[in-house]
């Protein structure tokens, strides 16, 4: 299942890059979330309450970050577990500067879901998995933006 959006925030790239590599910062804005741990360098684990299409439950996971060119790029693998649905992803996150005080970031991504949720159809799957992307970048906007 592919997984794309472009997200524009009012704050310098160096602000979101900050937010988005923040144990702290990311828990206050993943929904759901319960505890994100650092797990080593570049790698957290996470424990979150899903409720997407008539399941809810709780899941954990691990994300881990490769391929970083500070400020610029990089690319996230995520494997998660619970209640009998498992996801295994994989994304690459742009950042560019706009007119030196604002900053887009650009997700491109694919997952693969199993167990239950992979019965559901394609288009709700999808459908799901970018309004949890808004929900979770609306969050992260509203925090930069509103301190």
């Amino acid at each position: 299942m592919r997984v794309e959006g472009s997200y524009d925030f009012d704050v310098p790239r160096q602000d979101v890059w900050d937010a988005l590599r923040s144990p702290e910062f990311l828990s206050s804005c993943i929904p759901g979330a319960h505890e994100v741990r650092t797990n080593g360098h570049d790698s957290y684990d996470l424990t979150v309450s899903v409720q997407v299409a008539g399941f809810t439950g709780n899941a954990s996971a691990n994300i881990a970050v490769a391929d970083e060119v500070e400020l610029e790029s990089y690319r996230l693998t995520i494997e998660g577990r619970g209640a009998g649905v498992g996801v295994k992803g994989e994304g690459a996150l742009e950042f560019t500067e706009i007119d030196g005080e604002r900053t887009r970031v650009d997700v491109d991504g694919d997952a693969k879901v199993s167990g239950f949720a992979a019965r559901l159809s394609q288009p709700l799957l999808r459908g799901a998995a970018k309004m949890m992307m808004n929900d979770f970048f609306g969050r992260l906007k509203s925090k930069l933006e509103n301190t």
